[in-house]
């Protein structure tokens, strides 16, 4: 007798059973991955883009207090929303702010109101944000000049001169650069030591005028020369009259150094081996420009900056 034997496929089925088990645990694993990358990156661009809708909109705050300090009014390119508010839209590293003023109580403190419109994640809506800033008038008073100090000034030597110049007067100063020319009389030097004789000019010409602390005075060498430019390009010597005031009331905190972050420090040293920079004929002995932070332990002489705006 001959008997058969037939095999099962019970066991194959399973295996399949089990095989897409396995493969359908392994797509939700790898689904909920995706969905927190996804998550993630989400949550990080949009932390970035509300950092930056904040930046922006203090820059429209900034913007909008220039035009008022400038101006002492609103108007130009601004827009009126009537009943005496006015805004304007303006663009920032791609994004844009529009801020207002509306009329001030009393017409003495305008409140800017900073609205700030930053692309959000894709598919997501524009993120905004508002920064209101009530301002108030400036009450400290602060030196003017070339050369304000807190201790001890003293012009010793000879061909010392200081004098000033309007970057935006284009007409005495064509492109903005200093010539000597049309130099003018702004060139202040002060001193708020309360410590009697800290200013003395000597041989100096000082197209401008000295100030001192309350109740100090300025000294003036026999070649010295201050005041006006007539008064100096005349070549009469001593302290004009007016010339030397005593109003240096002002205090100033010690400066710290910026944080450059991994940026190093480039030491200032003379221009050409000491020889300096000449320019439009006056010799400089220092020159500086925009390629690092610069940084000088005494500064001894004259500084030329390479660039645009203010020199």
């Amino acid at each position: 007798m001959k008997f058969q034997h037939k095999k099962s496929n019970k066991h194959k089925g399973s295996v399949l059973i089990v095989t897409l088990l396995i493969g359908v645990i392994l797509g939700i694993l790898m689904g909920s991955y995706l969905v927190m990358v996804k998550t993630q990156h989400f949550s990080v661009t949009r932390a970035r883009a509300w950092n930056n809708a904040i930046v922006v909109a203090e820059a429209g705050v900034e913007d909008a207090m220039a035009h008022i300090n400038c101006t002492n009014t609103i108007g130009g390119k601004w827009s009126t929303l009537g009943s005496g508010t006015y805004w304007k839209t303006n663009a920032y590293l791609g994004y844009y702010v529009q801020f207002q003023v509306p009329p001030a109580v009393t017409n003495l403190y305008p409140v800017i109101t900073a609205i700030s419109y930053v692309p959000g994640p894709i598919g997501t809506p524009v993120i905004s944000r508002t920064v209101r800033v009530k301002t108030t008038p400036i009450t400290a008073t602060f030196a003017s000049g070339a050369m304000v100090v807190s201790d001890y000034v003293s012009f010793k030597g000879f061909g010392i001169t200081t004098d000033s110049f309007q970057s935006t007067n284009l007409t005495l100063f064509p492109g903005g650069i200093y010539n000597k020319t049309n130099a003018m009389d702004h060139g202040d030097v002060s001193s708020t030591s309360s410590i009697a004789n800290k200013v003395n000019v000597q041989n100096a010409k000082v197209h401008g005028t000295l100030h001192t602390a309350p109740g100090q005075t300025a000294i003036a060498g026999s070649g010295g020369s201050v005041g006006d430019n007539a008064w100096v390009n005349g070549g009469k010597t001593g302290i004009e009259a007016g010339h030397a005031v005593a109003d240096a009331t002002q205090t100033f905190p010690d400066a710290t150094l910026p944080d450059t972050g991994a940026v190093a420090w480039k030491i200032l040293t003379p221009a050409n081996g000491g020889l300096g920079f000449t320019t439009n004929g006056v010799t400089y002995k220092y020159v500086v420009n925009a390629v690092s932070p610069w940084k000088i332990a005494n500064l001894d002489g004259s500084v030329y900056v390479v660039g645009t705006g203010d020199h």
